[in-house]
């Protein structure tokens, strides 16, 4: 569960003793070709009252997605990150998972490409020299 406390994102972690009941669920991993969007939204309606925007960084309903794939996801869906799930229309949540999975697929394929981490490497070179400014 992560909060945020004065402009800091806090995250809690906790110890997972040894189990037999399996620890991940492939039907939420955005990318394993086992999703299931339909028990994915099954999921988002058993909390009504969150915002969307909060449960799209819950791994446990959607396993693989971060900051990048949320805010991108939800805008191409057309969805604002603070809707209570209850009042997403069905079209609208399905858009938004159909665009989760869409942007997280090509994404990776984007950072398969050679040229991808040069790129990436030099923005970061750029920013934090920026940064000493």
């Amino acid at each position: 569960m992560c909060k945020r406390r004065d402009q800091r994102l806090c995250c809690q972690r906790k110890k997972i003793d040894k189990t037999d009941e399996p620890l991940f669920d492939p039907r939420t991993d955005i990318l394993s070709p086992d999703f299931s969007a339909a028990y994915v939204k099954k999921l988002l309606k058993n909390k009504p009252d969150k915002d969307i925007g909060d449960l799209l960084m819950d791994q446990q309903i959607f396993a693989g997605v971060g900051n990048k794939i949320r805010v991108e996801a939800l805008y191409r869906a057309g969805v604002h990150p603070f809707s209570k799930v209850a009042k997403i229309p069905p079209t609208a949540l399905a858009k938004l998972i159909t665009a989760v999975r869409r942007y997280a697929k090509s994404f990776i394929k984007i950072l398969k490409k050679p040229d991808t981490i040069m790129i990436l490497k030099l923005i970061k070179k750029i920013t934090m020299m920026t940064a000493m400014k």
